[in-house]
């Protein structure tokens, strides 16, 4: 290998960022929730959770704001639902 070989030229960049498809973000949404609706007991640990806090909000923000709300709603209920103890 040549020094010049060091400073070749660097791949193409990709084209940048690309936005989320609507579908993406349901069928991802729908993947954290789902075991969350069939669950009875807490299915996360406490580092989990507190990482599902923060994305399922930030990716439902990809959604009209009706769904976007209802999503985030109803994360948060389960999450309680789950976290306070059954009688």
């Amino acid at each position: 290998m040549t020094q010049l070989d060091l400073f070749a030229a660097s791949p193409t960049p990709s084209a940048g960022p690309t936005v989320p498809t609507m579908a993406f973000v349901r069928a991802r949404l729908n993947a954290i929730l789902n075991p969350l609706r069939a669950a009875s007991t807490p299915i996360w640990s406490a580092r989990e959770l507190a990482k599902f806090k923060v994305i399922v909000p930030q990716m439902a923000g990809w959604l009209p704001p009706e769904e976007r709300d209802a999503v985030r709603q109803e994360f948060a209920g389960l999450v309680a639902a789950l976290a306070s103890p059954s009688d």
